[in-house]
């Protein structure tokens, strides 16, 4: 049986999706790790598969709605973790997860005691990414940006 990472290394090499065959083999791959137990254990690298250049942007969907499967404190422990890895590689899918992650109390929570725990420059990119999406909605995001900044 081939290992965990063997498989995210394959979702890497494919994760444009720019062909249906690598549409199709992304969903293989991808059936399979959700099959497995040990999935979290490679959480970082699976954040790595986002980009924004994807092709088949509703197959990519698939790996977010996986991750979003994970317990909430080490999905963004790692997150915050790889935030500069993604924004430079994957900042729509980035803002993505922290638009869900802002419209879910519970994982506002969360998100909110690991930020205030990050290192200056974790604490930096994502301030200046929460402030963005603030700024795109104000009405719906404003206080709930507030409250995981502490403004």
């Amino acid at each position: 049986m081939i290992d965990s990472m063997d498989l995210i290394k394959e979702l890497k090499d494919i994760s444009l999706l720019e062909t249906e065959d690598q549409c199709i083999k992304f969903e293989e791959i991808f059936a399979e790790l959700y099959k497995r137990d040990d999935a979290k254990e490679y959480l970082e690298d699976l954040l790595e598969v986002f980009d924004d250049d994807v092709e088949a942007e509703e197959v990519m969907w698939s790996l977010l709605h996986y991750i979003e499967t994970m317990p909430l404190h080490l999905l963004y422990k790692k997150i915050l973790f790889k935030i500069e890895y993604l924004l430079n590689n994957a900042e729509y899918w980035t803002e993505t997860i922290h638009y869900r992650m802002l419209n879910d109390d519970e994982a506002r929570e969360v998100y909110k005691i690991l930020f205030d725990d990050s290192n200056d420059q974790t604490k930096s990119l994502v301030k200046d990414l929460l402030n963005k999406i603030k700024n795109e909605d104000a009405v719906r995001f404003e206080s709930k940006v507030d409250y995981v900044l502490g403004e």
